[in-house]
């Protein structure tokens, strides 16, 4: 009898803790939905610059370019993504520049600290950063964001979570 009572509160003990352990993502989901901003933009290849005119030098495009203060990533807990995408349109005589607005939507996916969000074009569409903590990484090339600023260097891109 002692037996058949320990068998049925093992059994009970099995069951209570089989609960439902199936990790389909939505933690890490959760984890990083949010609407992520653009807050700098560097390279070791920049020169100290002031584009905007305000006597103050640096090298973060994003704080001499007010093209790109608009540039943001809305991460969605459907594994969704809204991506605005403010950047220059052209400069012009008189040292002054003209931006235009883009926007992009589709899915992403999270491995470990690797984001990669992909639009509806899967060749040309996909772009990756690293996650830790609220930010996001993302490195390009000179090419990579039409500047043409004759650099080598890797640029920089960092975007907060609001």
């Amino acid at each position: 009898m002692k037996s058949k009572i320990s068998l049925l509160l093992f059994i009970s003990v099995l069951f209570m803790s089989c609960g439902d352990n199936d990790d389909d993502g939505n933690d890490s989901n959760a984890m990083i939905a949010g609407t992520y901003q653009l807050v700098s933009m560097t390279s070791s290849g920049f020169a100290l610059i002031d584009f905007n005119g305000d006597g103050s030098t640096s090298e973060n495009l994003v704080e001499e370019l007010p093209c790109y203060e608009d540039t943001q990533l809305v991460l969605k807990n459907d594994l969704t993504f809204e991506f605005t995408v403010s950047d220059i349109e052209s400069f012009l005589n008189n040292g002054d520049f003209t931006c235009f607005i883009n926007s992009a939507s589709g899915s992403y996916s999270l491995d470990g600290d690797r984001l990669t969000i992909t639009d509806g074009d899967e060749e040309e569409g996909v772009l990756t950063f690293e996650f830790r903590e609220g930010v996001l990484t993302q490195t390009l090339t000179d090419s990579d964001i039409y500047l043409d600023l004759d650099s080598d260097e890797d640029i920089l891109l960092r975007y907060e979570l609001q």
